[in-house]
């Protein structure tokens, strides 16, 4: 598990969930393959691809790496990147979280 929970209990005022990064390269890699998914999924709406599972090619890849680097990048632009790949990682905590359970939003 790449995450591990813990409540933060101040009640009466709020009682919350937090989380610890427990293994970062699995972490990593979980961000990574929603990156890649998310381009993936992008290129066959564009390109009206079938709704068969997509060959991610070295070059989708590459693609998706030089876009998460700051290299050469406005302040403006890296917190941008970094605000995605904090939602990614949310998103991942609450999902593993949760697994199981049906969660409507």
């Amino acid at each position: 598990m790449p995450l591990n929970f813990n409540t933060c209990d101040c009640s009466p005022l709020v009682i919350d969930n937090e989380f610890d990064i427990e293994n970062e390269d699995l972490l990593a890699e979980y961000v990574g393959r929603i990156v890649l998914g998310h381009y993936a999924h992008i290129k066959k709406i564009i390109l009206c691809l079938s709704s068969t599972t997509p060959i991610i090619p070295d070059s989708d890849i590459d693609l998706a790496i030089t876009r998460l680097r700051k290299d050469g990048k406005s302040s403006n632009e890296i917190e941008k990147r970094d605000g995605w790949v904090f939602q990614i990682i949310s998103w991942l905590a609450l999902f593993i979280e949760n697994k199981g359970k049906k969660l409507y939003c």
